[in-house]
């Protein structure tokens, strides 16, 4: 199969007086030697393209290749059926025939007009035209005829082609015809892709599917899923739903997440976390606080529902022996080696977060081993002043803090009292009646 090519380069006009020679040159045909290398291609992948080479997972496909002459490595084209799933592809190209000698074709004059006018050069362009037939066996029965329908990748090209059973029973389609196809097949192809664009915000994991703007769910859940697998829409409202362990919410037209736990569902307390009045090494445990930041800072949205999370993990792990002041530790660490997780909440300080975000106990135990271990000694109040107001710019909360000391010292000492006036606590509530 050649293919000709033709522009304005291959128009050459002579003016001789009042006589114009025209000339139209047919250049060189593709089919003068398909094997030098000026003329074909090489094809890709041409080492999976033998007969010996299965189907693999990602099967090789030539529908894309432009009309040219191509090679794959220095092998021939089967003269046999190759055996199903062969040649690396689904459909393996074979011809029934002995493979073609090698021709040439020469250039030569096509058209030459001689005229005493001046008009414009014609043109002329020849496209090849393959055909593809089908023929029968011969039935003289003038009641009888032979349908044919054309297939090409399990689609109908033509269908109901009447062809009589008569010498010769012969039924043709012509490249034109497949070309028409090829293009229809492409607008479908186009039609499905913007079915397939629809799921690409679609998840599953296990018995969960999440889908966001997916108009088309409905119409294909049932190609997808077998009948035996019964679909069940979890969520109420079509602006929020849960998701394994995010909530996703739709607000003004934007994507929020929080984090979910469906255990937060019921009413009775959940055992989880290490207790520390146990065997539990105490390190390690600080370890998992960390660990649940890292996640809540990656799956919430707002800042809010990182405090709210926070919160609620903090005042369990104070319940079960974890100390406030080496959660606040550790979260300093956090803030440190994972701040790019909080850019997105804004500038906010590391104290802030401590402050809004991990609960009081009802006293400092920290504060307790601190002073008492300095009250007795020289330039005690200087050291409480310092202790208190670093502590204070560390998160700790001034109600507590002054509940804390006046578990220590005597409420009715003037140390007490110039302590909590240097620091600022004399309006501050310590909770006592």
């Amino acid at each position: 199969m050649g293919q000709e090519q033709l522009n304005d380069s291959e128009y050459y006009k002579e003016e001789r007086g009042n006589i114009d020679i025209v000339t139209l040159r047919k250049i060189k045909e593709l089919l003068a030697d398909p094997c030098s290398e000026s003329n074909y291609s090489p094809l890709s992948d041409y080492e999976r393209r033998s007969q010996g080479t299965k189907i693999t997972s990602a099967p090789l496909c030539d529908q894309q290749l432009e009309e040219n002459w191509y090679r794959a490595g220095f092998t021939d084209i089967p003269t046999e059926p190759p055996s199903m799933f062969s040649c690396g592809t689904t459909y393996p190209i074979w011809i029934n025939a002995p493979t073609g000698e090698i021709g040439s074709a020469s250039t030569s004059f096509s058209h030459i007009q001689w005229l005493n006018t001046r008009p414009r050069a014609g043109r002329f362009k020849r496209k090849p035209n393959l055909m593809f037939k089908c023929e029968f066996t011969p039935v003289h029965d003038s009641e009888m005829y032979y349908s044919i329908n054309w297939y090409v990748d399990q689609k109908p090209v033509i269908v109901d082609q009447t062809v009589s059973p008569n010498d010769p029973p012969l039924g043709y389609m012509s490249s034109e015809e497949l070309k028409g196809f090829s293009a229809q097949r492409a607008r479908v192809s186009n039609d499905d892709d913007d079915y397939v664009k629809c799921f690409i915000g679609t998840s599953r994991y296990l018995d969960d599917i999440l889908t966001i703007d997916n108009p088309v769910f409905e119409k294909y859940k049932n190609v997808i899923y077998p009948q035996e697998l019964i679909r069940n829409k979890a969520n109420v409202s079509n602006t929020e739903t849960p998701f394994l362990d995010l909530n996703i919410k739709i607000v003004n037209g934007e994507i929020h997440t929080s984090v979910y736990d469906k255990r937060d569902d019921f009413g009775f307390n959940i055992v989880n976390f290490p207790w520390l009045d146990g065997d539990v090494p105490r390190l390690p445990s600080y370890g998992i606080y960390i660990s649940q930041l890292i996640r809540y800072a990656r799956a919430c949205t707002d800042v809010l529902d990182f405090h709210s999370r926070n919160l609620q993990i903090t005042k369990k792990l104070l319940g079960q022996g974890f100390r406030f002041h080496k959660l606040v530790k550790t979260f300093w660490k956090f803030y440190k080696n994972y701040c790019q997780l909080l850019l997105k909440f804004g500038p906010i300080q590391a104290t802030e977060y401590i402050t809004f975000g991990i609960s009081q106990p009802a006293f400092y135990g920290d504060i307790i081993n601190k002073i008492r271990r300095i009250k007795d000694k020289q330039h005690h109040y200087r050291k409480c002043v310092r202790i208190i107001k670093r502590l204070l710019y560390r998160g700790y909360d001034p109600n507590v803090t002054r509940r804390t000391l006046g578990l220590v010292l005597d409420q009715s000492t003037v140390l007490y009292k110039r302590i909590l006036k240097t620091c600022t606590l004399t309006d501050c509530d310590d909770g006592t009646p």
